[in-house]
């Protein structure tokens, strides 16, 4: 399976501890996070990844080359301009003509890719979102499934706050899609998978399955969590 990596962002939150780093390329001891990423792809039999870059790409590039040294092959894609997570996607739909994962470039999630592979194919999903259970949270709109696990809703985190639920299932940042799924990404300008395209295909009633067997979240956007992924790989 082809994978891509969306690994644009400015990490604008990390900027107080970690400068003129892509968020990515956050250091993780010896390592830096991306790396991380990568293995845990490899791991699960996915060696064949394409790298959406923007910002301070060519530190990345210069980082990773063409993925050798990780046992992997790593193409780039790099952005002109900010294209969202959609437009980064859209920008690939020369090359994804087969079932294919989308993996958050700031996001450290575990879980078996085949066995999510089977239950999109067995429900016969359009989109995969793998789901990480959180508590107390306030930094994430909550997930709603139907009886058969399928996703019917997103909720804006102060929807449920409000009604004092005190966990909820998130977005994950980890997808399986069907090539179908750029359709719904139009080839120019900004697009983003979770505001724009999420949404549309809810409206459209089409299948979003929602798998919840994961483990291990974690989201590197702000310090403490970046601080609590560094303690989770015992490094200082």
């Amino acid at each position: 399976m082809y994978s891509v990596i969306l690994a644009g962002g400015f990490g604008t939150r990390l900027r107080q501890i970690i400068e003129n780093v892509p968020k990515p390329m956050a250091p993780i001891g010896e390592k830096v996070f991306i790396e991380y990423i990568i293995k845990n792809l490899k791991d699960n039999g996915i060696s064949e990844c394409a790298l959406c870059l923007y910002y301070l790409s060519e530190m990345i590039v210069n980082y990773l080359g063409d993925g050798s040294k990780y046992g992997v092959k790593i193409d780039y894609s790099i952005e002109r301009e900010p294209m969202g997570t959609g437009g980064a996607v859209g920008l690939l739909r020369d090359v994804l003509k087969e079932t294919f994962c989308v993996v958050n470039g700031d996001t450290y999630l575990r879980l078996s890719v085949d066995d999510c592979i089977k239950k999109h194919k067995e429900r016969g999903a359009l989109a995969t979102i793998a789901l990480a259970s959180v508590s107390n949270n306030d930094r994430y709109g909550k997930v709603e499934l139907d009886e058969e696990g399928y996703i019917i809703d997103f909720l804006e985190k102060k929807a449920y706050m409000e009604n004092n639920e005190e966990s909820a299932l998130i977005n994950a940042g980890f997808y399986i899609f069907e090539p179908e799924i750029l359709n719904y990404i139009k080839e120019h300008g900004f697009v983003s998978i979770e505001k724009d395209v999420f949404p549309e295909l809810i409206k459209r009633k089409q299948r979003i399955y929602g798998y919840s067997e994961t483990s291990d979240f974690f989201d590197i956007g702000i310090p403490n969590d970046y601080y609590a992924f560094k303690a989770f790989m015992s490094v200082d």
